[in-house]
């Protein structure tokens, strides 16, 4: 039953993947619906799990732009079901913000992010570790500063901040952790 809902739901979200816009709005949205054959979900010599997935994701991006100015909000959502186990089943959800004001010598800037997702997808990147599905909740912040010095000189200035809370994960060996940068670079045209 559940299978069939997730497969329902895809021709619906992909009435929605046609760009719209109107006078400094933008509208973009996509979905997809894949299927994939896993033959060894865990990365694992011992625990050797054989699955196959269905699955449905969908994003979309709404915007407001101008000659000076920015802003993006794109909500995103993912379900995955496997057939060999449900406690592999999951979805997860995320939102991304991007804003850009720019003034006569200087652009300011913002990047934020928030999603809730799983390890067992996620941390492939991150880490290469796919031992246990744990779920996460992400969040990341990124303030930016570009100021024009001269006609060919420009200096930035840029930070980040990433939080990452695991949802019952220290009894898997996943530990919440804060991580902070920071950036400034002096750039010339030539």
């Amino acid at each position: 039953m559940r299978n069939m809902t997730h497969i329902a739901v895809a021709p619906m979200l992909a009435l929605l993947t046609m760009p719209v816009n109107a006078q400094g709005w933008f509208w973009q949205s996509g979905a997809r619906v894949f299927a994939e054959q896993n033959d060894n979900i865990h990365l694992s010599n011992s625990n050797v799990v054989d699955a196959a997935s269905v699955g449905v994701s969908a994003r979309a991006s709404v915007s407001l732009e101008s000659e000076v100015s920015k802003v993006s909000i794109s909500p995103r959502m993912s379900f995955r079901q496997y057939s060999a186990d449900q406690d592999l089943d999951h979805g997860s959800a995320g939102l991304d913000l991007d804003a850009v004001q720019i003034l006569e010598r200087i652009a300011l800037g913002l990047k934020a992010q928030m999603a809730r997702d799983s390890t067992l997808h996620s941390e492939l990147e991150d880490s290469g570790d796919l031992s246990y599905q744990v779920d996460r909740n992400n969040f990341n912040v990124e303030p930016s500063l570009r100021y024009k010095v001269t006609p060919l000189s420009t200096i930035r200035v840029g930070g980040g901040y990433r939080y990452v809370d695991y949802v019952d994960g220290e009894a898997r060996g996943y530990y919440d952790y804060n991580q902070a940068s920071a950036n400034l670079a002096y750039e010339v045209d030539m």
